[in-house]
């Protein structure tokens, strides 16, 4: 019986640290990411995790980083790179070499000798499988080492919280063939990281390290597997994380008493079903079969975009399947998280925005965050969390930080957009798909919502003449009335309100005294979104967008060049963000301007061809293209990100015109433009209501010409507008 006893060690002991804010918030852009289920993981280029501790990398599970340090060491080393990359959204592969001369080479020998593989994978393992093949025409005797370490950081201290105290760390139980690390947090739960070696036991084996030793002949390979498996033991079994976290924030409180020893059942499990069971073992190769069945039939129940530009494609497809990828399993629900690595969890309006974006390719993505966040939805006045009856959640949380109510988030309500935005998914996600049964359920929650409005402006203006057609067609006539007359009045507010004639656009915000704070931003694309603002003005809106100032080249800045707190390097204040640009061109197709639409999306594109994978990334910087010819990575930018993965999606929606009408089984398309860089589209499975369709763009000239090639299911109407607003 393996020895289970804990026994507590300090963290500057066991780590090299204790203070995760002294350690860089940024050790580069250039990273591998994998991400499967409510695992994901961050690595430097080389597949390792270092130097320990660093605070954008390590793998995560339940908002906890359950692996902090991972590097591999040769003999001989370090290695050479060949290449580095990120086969899928879940594995990666970083092949190297080590050269003869420390092995008795000659001239005659291979100078690069000895091939090493090393290939990643997440699902419900961190797994990583190392491969050596020998190239000398002699045996040689090798070694390979790991370090590796686990911090159990919450992710909100990963990105910079401060806190009063932590948790116990206890000394790492070492067997033949793995390590555990274990920690117990403040709020009483036993945070565990199996790391193991399936294939065979390592040589030599620490609390902080494992050798393996080798001899290997000429052409002769050999593997082995690392794995990390993290788990969850709570001492408070059957408290919510809710609950947890309303008890550690009474006066004097105190966490539970520390365990003795490692219990041997009771453990939570990634992936598992139940999650009281550990995964199955599997070998890398079956896992990766595994996955790559499971992202087939999410390609396959998706529509299908071609173009005739290639390397569109590939971003299409990269970011179909970053959209399965982000998706997580969360209180037996399913819903799409933000993005990786800095929001792993679902967000209200992340999950609405995307799901809006992504109703072209798959609505189920939809569906599915109106089910979770109308589960989750405001039920009482909670001022901490910021909650009232009605609201949807801004982020919710499951680390540690948030049992022990550190952090608002389980969940928090500090939205402004949220509430406003789940009506607008609601009635647009029953124009795409007609689905009743659905509507049904939601529609409680959308009324409670929609009583709960704050004035978000154009959001708010749209949900209540959103809403206004949902009363219609339900026949109740006194509530569209209101809803309806409700919106025209805060729409004259808006537009007598904020209108800047100067500028020919709309103010920022009203200060104190309700004067304009008179700041040109990307925000009044929102309202172009929402449809709120007049004819004239919208036009003269777009242009604004659209200038020098606004316009950067590959995208609509946050702010434009010339303000005061204009800043191209910050978060907000003149970077481009692809999912902003995504909702300002579908407001440019909502008064008729497609070609607008189109050119914002080839400046997109042209930013996504100097990403990795063509993958859009949540932001980047607001250089404009004359000011170099490439695009300049924001430090910290999650990537996979959800909606800037949902960006191209409606990007292409807003060029294409598309506006349909399930209910009344109608699809309308409206003014078609194909941007410059392709002169065909093909989009096949296309869903509206119980119809798939089939559509096809042809370019010649400044004309875009759309027929329809197949329909499956029911009749659908399918009328071609040319010269007319939606």
């Amino acid at each position: 019986m393996a020895d289970r006893a804990l026994v507590s060690i300090g963290a500057a002991e066991l780590l090299g640290y204790e203070d995760l804010g002294t350690l860089p918030e940024s050790t580069g852009t250039d990273k591998l990411v994998l991400k499967r289920g409510n695992l994901f993981a961050v690595t430097g280029r080389l597949g390792d995790i270092f130097p320990p501790g660093a605070r954008d990398q390590g793998a995560y599970f339940e908002d906890t980083r359950f692996l902090s340090s991972l590097r591999l060491s040769v003999a001989g080393g370090p290695p050479v790179v060949l290449s580095t990359q990120t086969s899928a959204e879940y594995t990666s592969q970083v092949d190297m070499t080590v050269t003869s001369t420390q092995f008795g080479g000659v001239f005659a020998d291979p100078v690069n000798f000895l091939h090493l593989r090393r290939e990643q994978l997440i699902d419900e393992h961190f797994v990583e499988r190392l491969t050596l093949t020998n190239y000398l025409v002699r045996d040689i005797d090798y070694w390979v080492e790991y370090e590796f370490a686990c911090d159990f950081a919450d992710q909100f201290e990963v990105r910079g919280a401060r806190r009063p105290a932590r948790g116990t760390y206890f000394r790492p139980l070492v067997q033949r063939d793995r390590v555990v690390c274990c920690y117990q947090g403040r709020d009483g739960v036993l945070y565990r990281a199996e790391i193991f070696f399936p294939l065979r036991a390592p040589d030599e084996i620490a609390e902080y390290k494992a050798r393996f030793n080798f001899h290997l002949g000429p052409n002769e390979s050999a593997s082995l597997e690392l794995h990390a498996l993290p788990s969850l033991h709570a001492v408070r079994s059957g408290t919510s994380v809710r609950e947890a976290a309303d008890s550690a924030r009474q006066e004097g409180y105190r966490p539970p008493s520390l365990l003795a020893e490692e219990p041997d059942s009771g453990w939570l499990f990634p992936g598992s079903h139940p999650a009281t069971h550990p995964p199955a073992p599997r070998r890398f190769d079956e896992r990766a079969a595994r996955a790559r069945a499971d992202y087939r039939g999410w390609a396959e129940a998706s529509a299908r975009i071609r173009t005739s530009e290639e390397a569109f494609n590939w971003a299409l497809t990269q970011a179909t399947a970053d959209l399965k990828a982000l998706s997580i399993h969360w209180d037996g629900r399913r819903v799409i998280s933000a993005g990786v690595p800095w929001y792993a969890s679902p967000f209200g309006r992340d999950a609405l925005i995307t799901g809006f974006q992504a109703l072209l390719v798959n609505p189920e993505i939809a569906r599915d965050a109106l089910l979770f966040l109308a589960a989750h939805q405001g039920k009482r006045v909670d001022d901490f969390r910021e909650e009232e009856p009605g609201k949807i959640l801004h982020e919710i949380r499951r680390g540690e930080m948030a049992r022990t109510g550190e952090v608002p988030h389980t969940p928090y309500y500090g939205s402004v957009d949220s509430t406003p935005l789940f009506i607008i998914l609601y009635t647009e996600y029953l124009q795409w798909t007609g689905d009743r049964a659905t509507g049904e359920q939601l529609l409680p929650a959308a009324e409670a919502a929609l009583r709960a409005l704050v004035e978000v402006q154009g959001y708010c203006i749209d949900a209540r003449r959103r809403m206004a057609r949902v009363y219609r067609e339900l026949g109740r006539r006194g509530d569209a009335a209101r809803c309806t007359s409700a919106a025209l009045k805060l729409a004259r507010r808006l537009d007598e309100a904020y209108w800047m004639e100067k500028a020919s656009c709309y103010a920022l915000a009203l200060d104190a005294d309700k004067r304009q704070v008179q700041t040109v931003t990307s925000n009044p694309g929102h309202l172009l979104f929402s449809h709120v603002v007049p004819e004239a003005r919208a036009r003269r809106v777009a242009r604004t967008l659209m200038s020098e100032a606004s316009f950067s080249g590959w995208g609509i800045r946050t702010l434009a060049k010339g303000q005061r707190a204009y800043n191209p390097l910050s978060y907000h204040n003149g970077t481009v963000w692809p999912h902003d640009n995504s909702l300002a061109a579908m407001g440019f197709s909502n008064y008729g301007m497609q070609k607008l639409a189109a050119q914002v999306l080839s400046g997109e594109y042209q930013a996504a061809r100097q990403f990795r994978h063509f993958r859009l990334p949540e932001l980047f910087c607001g250089m404009g293209r004359g000011e170099g010819d490439l695009v300049v990575s924001y430090p910290v930018s999650c990537s996979p990100q959800a909606w800037a993965s949902g960006a191209f999606f409606l990007l292409l929606r807003a060029c294409l015109g598309l506006y349909p009408d399930a209910p009344r089984k109608t699809l309308r398309i409206v003014n078609p433009h194909l941007p410059e860089f392709m002169h065909e589209l093909t989009i096949e499975g296309l869903r509206v209501g119980n119809t798939r369709v089939a559509l096809q763009f042809n370019r010649s000239g400044e004309g875009t010409f759309a027929a329809v090639r197949e329909m499956q299911g029911e009749p659908l109407v399918t009328r071609i507008e040319v010269g007319g607003n939606p």
